[in-house]
């Protein structure tokens, strides 16, 4: 593993600016959408994301940066949101926290394919279950429930949102997954035309 150079850090940072500036209108307008069809919004952005944060950990191999990254997004989120979705930057910073830990805990390392599709994959997994508290204190869940998609017999509006946050979670992983193995092929041929 290597310490952090000024080009890395530059690295980070357009990477960052990418993934806000490519899915922050992806959220925008789909986010409300897809909540209130009981679905988490992580699904809308999970193979952009997966993309350029798989790409990141190989050409940046360094234990952490998954957390600035996530805790930088957290921050972005508390100015861009309104006070209700605050909540948001610790929830945020788990997905890259927990992955990163995994990584120093067991010895392993980021720019590794299998590590860092597994990696990715957990931080894109991460997203659903720390959001269902979120919307339930900021009141999006009673949103949520209150879809005619949320009627079905015999079971209640709760019970049809967490089997879709469930729903949620694979898709995301699946997609995760998927964007950490094209992120991986990008930086295979990047590493091979010799870009640092």
């Amino acid at each position: 593993m290597q310490k952090l150079k000024t080009n890395d850090i530059i690295f980070i940072t357009l990477i960052l600016v990418l993934d806000i500036v490519i899915t922050g209108p992806i959220l925008a307008t789909l986010g409300m959408v897809l909540i209130t069809l009981g679905l988490q919004v992580g699904i809308a952005t999970a193979l952009i994301s997966a993309i350029l944060y798989s790409i990141l950990l190989r050409r940046v191999p360094v234990i952490g940066v998954l957390s600035a990254i996530s805790i930088t997004r957290g921050i972005l989120a508390g100015f861009i949101m309104p006070p209700a979705f605050w909540p948001l930057f610790p929830v945020v910073a788990l997905t890259g926290i927990i992955p990163d830990l995994v990584m120093y805990f067991f010895k392993l390392r980021p720019d590794n394919r299998i590590t860092n599709k597994w990696m990715i994959t957990l931080n894109r997994v991460l997203t659903t279950p720390f959001m269902v508290p979120i919307l339930m204190l900021t009141g999006l869940l009673e949103l949520a429930q209150s879809s005619k998609l949320m009627e079905i017999k015999g079971i209640t509006p709760l019970q049809v949102y967490l089997i879709l946050a469930v729903f949620s979670m694979i898709v995301e992983g699946v997609l995760g997954y998927i964007g950490a193995v094209a992120g991986n092929r990008i930086a295979d041929k990047l590493i091979k035309a010799g870009v640092k």
